[in-house]
């Protein structure tokens, strides 16, 4: 999905994350060529706030292509800013990686005490509530859709890319991944 945006966007795209596993995929993932075309919120682990950056960082360079990934239960904390870019006609994407878990939490509660349970909920459509606020909202389910979507996202206010993503998928607990566990107190 992240090579997908990346051969449709301009190569000065500005990208913002928050907190989850999306977070951990972009960073992997994302070619970075410009100091600031990636921002994440890494020191509070704040889920939600590349929401907010996606806002600060398209009225900071209003010319520049900006795109938030976000998780689908942090657009469901911070989305309503969808509202501030309606009226502000902030032409920036966001993109909510939507399999209805929040995920990176089910894995850290899961490493810190060896046990937990899945923290899942409804399926959203975030291009229906993308379309409520008076925005464009796309759901795309294939990589075809998501191509589609980036090329027909507006340029005279927000889009919502609502991505399903399948419910299994999880960035692999390599040693880099399981280091995270060394930050928490015991």
């Amino acid at each position: 999905m992240l090579a997908v945006l990346q051969s449709e966007l301009p190569d000065d795209t500005v990208y913002t994350a928050d907190i989850g596993e999306h977070l951990l995929f972009a960073i992997h993932y994302l070619k970075i060529t410009q100091p600031d075309q990636f921002i994440a919120s890494l020191s509070l682990g704040s889920m939600g706030s590349g929401i907010g950056a996606a806002i600060g960082a398209k009225l900071a360079a209003p010319h520049r292509r900006v795109v938030s990934i976000c998780g689908d239960y942090g657009f469901q904390m911070y989305g309503m800013e969808l509202a501030t870019c309606v009226q502000e006609r902030l032409d920036v994407t966001f993109v909510v990686m939507n399999d209805a878990r929040m995920r990176m939490v089910e894995a850290g509660v899961e490493r810190i005490y060896g046990r937990g349970s899945a923290m899942d909920g409804p399926l959203v459509d975030f291009a229906a509530l993308a379309r409520a606020h008076g925005a464009t909202g796309y759901v795309a389910r294939t990589v075809e859709e998501l191509r589609s979507a980036l090329r027909n996202a507006s340029t005279i206010g927000p889009t919502v890319i609502d991505v399903r993503i399948d419910r299994a998928s999880t960035f692999p607990a390599n040693a880099r991944v399981q280091e995270i566990s060394n930050f928490t107190a015991t």
